[in-house]
């Protein structure tokens, strides 16, 4: 029965540290495709796609045509390029190319963030040409949802942890410790990522990574909660001190003898024994 404990914890142990692997990835994602964290990406993504297909300067040719457009129109100007159709409104060309760039910016980031898809995740990669559903609101509520899954089966490995350990202190000091392990990889993985992908294509999906930094230190503090749990636990013998209380207050309610329960070490015999040594009281009365 030890023996089938034992490997029973290190298999539970095992899948608690991987399933915080996995956890930590997926709120990784999930943080960094949060629109406030995702937007300054796109920013620059954006912004080079509009610059190389569209030579908007105060001397070019398509600028004096926007100016022309809202010289006898009051209604918006609009033209397509490549995969984007622009609309710009006459407010904003009056103020001129940068806060014309600046306005198709935010423009364009809430229309790829905020549209609706009527594909499964994964299936929406064969319906577009162009990756941006993997950028949207759509892939955020995914990978939340994944999240919450993997912290579930967390926490239940926790639990079944807690049953199979011999001592819950070192339960909580073991998986407190692991959860700092599976921290540590996020400290410096939007770096390496970057290291990685360079200029080229996979600097895309750097964005993807941009906040596990703020994922590291999370998991580093649940992990050393975890920890001065375990600590505490051990060193100053809570669990010990609880059962202590509970078994003075059986003593009390089977023997009535409060003082003597309450100074004395509570007996180990059996029952039948406890009661033998439990004799009624007698009274003598002066002659």
């Amino acid at each position: 029965m030890g023996f089938i404990r034992g490997a029973g914890l290190v298999i539970a142990l095992v899948l608690f540290f991987i399933s915080l692997l996995v956890g930590n990835t997926l709120l990784t994602i999930s943080s960094s495709l949060d629109y406030e964290n995702i937007k300054p990406e796109l920013e620059n993504i954006i912004q080079q796609i509009i610059q190389e297909n569209i030579n908007l300067t105060e001397n070019s040719k398509e600028f004096e045509m926007m100016q022309k457009f809202c010289l006898n129109n009051s209604e918006s100007f609009e033209f397509s390029e490549e995969e984007f159709n622009f609309n710009i409104s006459c407010e904003t060309i009056i103020q001129g190319p940068e806060a014309i760039i600046a306005n198709q910016i935010n423009q364009k980031i809430e229309e790829i963030y905020y549209q609706e898809y009527d594909c499964n995740f994964w299936d929406c990669r064969n319906e577009n040409e162009l990756p941006y559903y993997l950028v949207s609101e759509k892939a955020h509520e995914y990978w939340k949802h994944k999240h919450n899954q993997i912290i579930t089966i967390s926490i239940i490995l926790f639990f079944i942890i807690l049953l199979l350990a011999q001592s819950r202190s070192n339960a909580f000091i073991t998986t407190g410790i692991l959860t700092i392990i599976a921290a540590i990889p996020f400290l410096k993985l939007e770096w390496l990522f970057q290291k990685i992908a360079g200029d080229g294509f996979l600097s895309f999906f750097t964005s993807f990574f941009s906040q596990s930094m703020h994922v590291f230190y999370k998991s580093l503090i649940m992990g050393i909660i975890l920890l001065i749990i375990g600590i505490i636990w051990k060193f100053f013998h809570l669990g010990f001190y609880l059962k202590s209380l509970f078994d003075k207050a059986k003593c009390i309610s089977k023997t009535g003898e409060v003082k003597e329960c309450l100074t004395k070490p509570i007996p180990t015999q059996p029952k039948e024994v406890l009661k033998e040594n439990v004799k009624p009281k007698t009274s003598t009365k002066k002659k």
